[in-house]
């Protein structure tokens, strides 16, 4: 049972001392390069995937790391 407890004491700490980034563009900017947007943390790096800014949602396309416009068709579902 301690070697339980153990782990999940390390498997919390991990969890505090190294968070996920937030899906909330709480502490990014939107930046535009080459007539494109992209928003990018605190350090200029662009954040992917799914972000809500100022109550709306957008997408950053993690391989293009711009922000997709138009139709997006992601886990089964369409989005505009």
């Amino acid at each position: 049972m301690l070697p339980k407890k153990r782990l999940m004491i390390l498997f919390f700490l991990f969890l505090f001392l190294f968070p996920g980034k937030s899906a909330f563009a709480d502490k990014g900017t939107w930046v535009m390069t080459k007539k494109e947007w992209t928003y990018v943390d605190s350090y200029g790096k662009p954040i992917p995937g799914w972000l809500e800014h100022k109550g709306d949602w957008y997408y950053i396309d993690p391989a293009r790391e711009r922000m997709l416009t138009g139709w997006l068709f992601h886990n089964g579902k369409w989005y505009f």
